[in-house]
């Protein structure tokens, strides 16, 4: 959607809407983002964001300028959560009309990370099982790989969160050993209960 255009879908939606008070009062809580994307012409990005697309197409894509507002906008109103960002966009037609899609026909979540990553990896490049992407490269840097972690904790002694505990797991472990100084008699009465005095 060139920049006319876009005017064209904004003041298309404003006239449609013109005695709706609540529209007004939006406008008025956007004002700042309203001014910024109405003055800012992104027009000169779509041979770049096209090049990021496969010239064979099977289905048509969306619109790659109405898109990049998308993200645009998100980061204007500070949000840093896509899915977030989805929830808000389909919660206030407005914000909706602003990035150029129509309230009613929005991208969804994986549509708007597909063309992030679009953006992270360039110019299209067909896909080779050699050549690692950009953005799947991201994908592995973030991803935790929980079970070689918990498999390393059973190369590594217990840790004992007290020196009662680390006490209890000694004297668990030589229990079998003769102590020489055995708290109880060989009647298993604690030594002095029969009224004579434990031998040393």
């Amino acid at each position: 959607m060139a920049h006319a255009d876009y005017l064209h879908h904004l003041t298309s939606f404003f006239e449609s809407r013109a005695d709706d008070p609540l529209l007004s009062q939006a406008q008025t809580a956007f004002d700042r983002e309203l001014t910024i994307l109405s003055n800012l012409d992104l027009t000169p990005a779509h041979t770049l964001l096209t090049s990021c697309y496969s010239p064979v197409k099977r289905r048509t894509p969306r619109d790659p300028l109405c898109m990049l507002r998308l993200l645009l906008l998100m980061l204007l109103r500070g949000v840093t959560s896509i899915t977030t960002w989805v929830d808000t966009l389909r919660g206030s037609p407005l914000l909706a009309v602003l990035t150029g899609f129509a309230p009613d026909d929005l991208p969804g979540v994986g549509t708007i990370y597909d063309f992030k990553n679009r953006l992270v990896n360039g110019p299209y490049q067909k896909p080779c099982e050699h050549v690692t992407r950009p953005a799947d490269d991201l994908k592995r840097r973030h991803t935790r790989h929980l079970h070689d972690k918990t498999d390393d904790r059973h190369d590594y002694p217990p840790l004992y969160h007290s020196q009662s505990e680390a006490l209890a797991a000694d004297l668990l472990a030589h229990a079998d050993v003769p102590r020489p100084r055995n708290l109880r008699n060989d009647h298993g009465r604690p030594a002095g209960s029969d009224g004579h005095s434990p031998v040393h």
